[in-house]
């Protein structure tokens, strides 16, 4: 059942959640506590047999996508700083400066970011959607591609 926003549709949405508390509080809740009287509890109709009641509880697709979508800078962030971290430190020498690459190694991280944000800049023109996920992705793709 779609109940969707707006002063119309709020008698409808009270009615659904009382429905649906008292679904929840009056069968499903019982059968799965197995308790007396549910047929689910030991010696029951359906105990006895070895049965029992499982609630999953399912979020929608729209959900899981509009959660997806949210763009978390922080996230983002930190995971380059801990990425340029790692290059710097793992391409250090220590024997001398002409054996050190650290420098090399975060150039080519901040071409690697400096291509994830072009990538997002041709998005934005083409006038294309993209989400959170793609920051993800694309620092690879530019890895693999590089």
């Amino acid at each position: 059942v779609g109940v969707a926003g707006g002063d119309g549709n709020a008698a409808r949405l009270s009615l659904l959640m009382a429905w649906e508390s008292s679904y929840l509080s009056q069968t499903l809740l019982p059968a799965w506590r197995r308790d007396a009287g549910s047929g689910f509890e030991p010696g029951g109709e359906f105990g006895a047999a070895g049965l029992r009641a499982d609630v999953t509880l399912e979020r929608s697709v729209l959900d899981l996508v509009t959660e997806s979508a949210q763009f978390r800078w922080s996230e983002v962030v930190g995971g380059y700083l801990v990425l340029v971290f790692y290059g710097a430190l793992s391409h250090l020498g220590l024997r001398s400066s002409v054996w050190s690459h650290a420098l090399l190694g975060a150039w080519g991280i901040v071409v690697v970011s400096l291509a994830t944000l072009s990538s997002f800049g041709l998005y934005g023109y083409a006038r294309l959607a993209s989400t959170g996920l793609a920051a993800g992705v694309l620092p690879f793709a530019s890895l693999g591609v590089g």
